[in-house]
């Protein structure tokens, strides 16, 4: 579930239902209320799943991760909930004025508000630290060497919803299960993002439109700028503040020759360049 928007539940809305989310990447999504998930009087459980970067546009009552109305016999394990906007995770009540859920084995890092807080079971195995989630340049979310998280998920657990959390040793690396959705290895910082990067131009060469994809790895000014082979600016085609997060966005070069010109992303002092090719 990545790069979503609707009013609520920019990656998964889920209501009067029952609902397995098992090996998920729910990132980069966009609501009114609850960015990453919003289970209203549901039961789910939820496994080896990453909730990150998600972006929710109101303010106390908007949580930028998971936003839970009175879910019913519920079950969180060897998941992260992680660097959403406002970091928050949000749990009330509806008129059922019930809440059921139990988290294991997880680290839902931010504030948790709303009056169902204390209701919330914390079972074994949780961590209160930073999961140190990292983003790479394929959308991947790893845990950075040092993370808790590490090896710090369980193989089996049992819920009374038809659904047994097991593992077999060849799934996981390392000496456990990782919490989250992507399992650690030694390879993972070959790709992650230190700062911010463009990562990719499409079509190159293009005739009409150019996607460009960049990352950033925190909320920061972001300009992105056309030069063309004689160093000229001919067109400025983003500035403004963008959050953590892998985006998107196109360039409809008007009244320029073809020819080569220059993608210059900027933010703050610093910046990343990509060429490409016009054709008319």
């Amino acid at each position: 579930f990545i790069g979503n928007e609707c009013h609520s539940g920019g990656g998964l809305f889920v209501e009067n239902s029952e609902v397995i989310i098992d090996h998920n990447l729910i990132a980069g999504n966009n609501s009114n209320f609850g960015g990453g998930v919003s289970i209203y009087e549901s039961t789910m459980v939820m496994n080896k799943t990453t909730i990150a970067d998600n972006v929710s546009t109101w303010h106390y009552y908007s949580p930028g991760g998971l936003s839970l109305y009175s879910p019913i016999n519920s079950l969180i394990v060897n998941s992260v909930v992680a660097a959403n906007n406002y970091n928050k995770i949000f749990a009330d009540y509806t008129s059922s004025e019930q809440f059921g859920l139990k988290i294991a084995y997880s680290s839902l890092h931010g504030t948790i508000y709303g009056d169902a807080q204390s209701d919330i079971e914390w079972v074994e195995g949780n961590i209160t630290s930073d999961p140190m989630v990292v983003l790479s340049e394929d959308w991947k979310y790893y845990l950075a060497p040092g993370s808790h998280g590490i090896d710090g998920g369980t193989e089996s657990y049992s819920h009374p919803y038809p659904f047994q959390i097991s593992f077999e040793e060849e799934q996981f690396h390392g000496d456990g299960v990782d919490m989250g959705y992507y399992e650690h290895t030694v390879q993972y910082d070959q790709s992650v993002i230190d700062d911010f990067k463009l990562i990719n131009i499409y079509p190159n060469p293009f005739v009409d439109e150019l996607s460009i994809s960049f990352a950033m790895v925190g909320l920061a000014p972001v300009i992105i700028e056309i030069i063309d082979l004689q160093g000229r600016l001919v067109d400025i085609i983003l500035d403004k503040d963008l959050p953590r997060g892998i985006h998107t966005i196109s360039w409809k070069p008007k009244l320029l020759s073809s020819g080569i010109y220059f993608i210059v992303m900027k933010v703050r002092n610093r910046q990343s360049v990509m060429k490409a090719a016009y054709i008319k």
